[in-house]
């Protein structure tokens, strides 16, 4: 979110080099210290603490999930325990589905975001639309009265009537916009 795809790219690989690389090094080394007896206690020591720590990552992330509230997490979190507990499916192939579930979920979400946020233009745009009409009209009957000398009355009227027409447009291209988006997700759908 702060550096887009480079970003995430970096914070990936500055996730997963420094464990690559102690790994690679404890592992040139393994053969040496497989035969010594503090070197296998050690490891079996390090082995609980490893397990400890991924208890604590599994049950943080359940609990963020479970406060979340999105079904479509809980059910991606139970479905890969499933798949992989109980059917044995390649960890791999779990990391790659989950990972084009939430491609497509994050397109879905932004693509919802923009729609409201698209709505919310037009109900402003059309708000701002009534004041103008309510303000033209005013503005004629004052003229017709001769409150307003007819040079301040057509200057005032051109303003107006020149935002009402960029309004106009702003709100048909947004309309288009809408419709366009909603055509687009149901060819989406249709696939």
């Amino acid at each position: 979110r702060v550096a887009g795809f480079i970003g995430a790219f970096i914070t990936v690989l500055g996730t997963i080099l420094p464990p690559l690389i102690i790994n690679l090094i404890i592992s040139l080394f393994y053969q040496s210290f497989s035969d010594n007896v503090v070197a296998k206690m050690a490891i079996a020591g390090m082995l609980c603490g490893v397990a400890a720590v991924m208890f604590d990552v599994v049950i943080n992330m359940a609990k963020t999930i479970f406060e979340q509230k999105r079904l479509l997490h809980i059910v991606i979190m139970i479905g890969a325990f499933v798949a992989t507990y109980f059917f044995s499916i390649n960890i791999i192939f779990i990391i790659v589905t989950c990972g084009i579930i939430g491609i497509i979920d994050t397109c879905y979400q932004n693509n919802k975001i923009k729609k409201n946020d698209n709505i919310d233009l037009i109900t402003s745009l059309k708000t701002r639309q009534n004041q103008l009409d309510i303000l033209i009209q005013k503005l004629f009957e004052r003229s017709i009265t001769d409150e307003l000398p007819q040079d301040t009355y057509k200057k005032i009227l051109s303003g107006y009537k020149k935002e009402y027409e960029e309004n106009n447009q702003k709100l048909q291209e947004l309309t288009k916009a809408n419709n366009n988006d909603n055509t687009d997700y149901i060819k989406l759908i249709d696939l």
